[in-house]
């Protein structure tokens, strides 16, 4: 069982989905992943923790009446001083869309967009750390960034993070860099196509790629390609009713 008890900075920690309609939303991803959930009071903008064998795996947040932002899956990177990586954000381009906020006791985040147009969260944890199981089937396995210009987005984040670029394929007509922190892998950044908008995508474990991808249907969801085999497991990127986008992949045993 893969628990977290904290993350290094620069590591995915967290992700929530925002999205239209709350209970339909847990319905469609409670149907894939077979998540419990745990809504809050209205105060919270009945913001709702998505658990996996009793432990926080993703969250998912009704759009408030006031916003206009589409359905999304937002990933957020931990960091260890919030406000420094904000302003070191600001002085590489980024463009700061929610300021540094605390959230109760849980943690103090900020939201952005990258200089590439890429949306991405800054979490601090306080008691909340992020998702506390991960790597396991129904739990986030995987953070990739898709952006139309690889170059200035490894800029940009190794400016934030000290990760390290390893190189995957010729990075000509397949450019994918694995980030690494110390030995650990722990994201993907992949070059788009240039009417791709920018964005970071989530990838969640499961037993059976074929068999969930056929639940994603099933339940008004689409599957945008795939299933289909890779070095790196069975996978398929799928979009929610509502537009969403995520993965689901099936990874090689071992």
């Amino acid at each position: 069982m893969a628990e977290r008890k904290r993350y290094e900075p620069g590591t995915p920690s967290w992700v929530d989905l925002t999205t239209i309609n709350l209970d339909p939303a847990k319905a469609f991803y409670g149907g894939l992943f077979n998540w419990e959930f745990d809504t809050g009071p209205a105060e919270y903008g009945y913001y709702t923790m998505c658990r996996k064998q009793g432990r926080n795996v993703a969250g998912i947040m009704p759009r408030q009446p006031d916003q206009d932002t589409p359905p999304t899956w937002n990933t957020y990177l931990a960091t260890d001083n919030l406000d420094a990586t904000v302003q070191t954000a600001r002085e590489a381009g980024a463009t700061i869309t929610v300021e540094p906020m605390d959230i109760m006791d849980q943690g103090r985040m900020a939201y952005l967009i990258d200089p590439t147009g890429a949306p991405i969260g800054l979490w601090q944890a306080k008691a909340h750390i992020g998702a506390q199981l991960v790597r396991e089937p129904d739990t986030l396995i995987w953070n990739e960034l898709h952006t139309p210009d690889a170059k200035a987005a490894d800029a940009f984040y190794q400016r934030l993070f000290p990760y390290e670029l390893e190189q995957v394929g010729d990075g000509q007509d397949f450019d994918y860099a694995v980030l690494r922190i110390g030995k650990d892998q722990v994201a993907g950044r992949m070059r788009a196509t240039a009417d791709m908008p920018a964005h970071w995508l989530p990838y969640f474990a499961v037993d059976d790629v074929d068999k969930v991808a056929q639940r994603v249907g099933e339940q008004a969801g689409t599957v945008l390609n795939g299933p289909m085999d890779s070095p790196y497991g069975r996978l398929a990127p799928c979009r929610d009713p509502w537009g969403a986008d995520f993965a689901i992949i099936t990874p090689p045993q071992g």
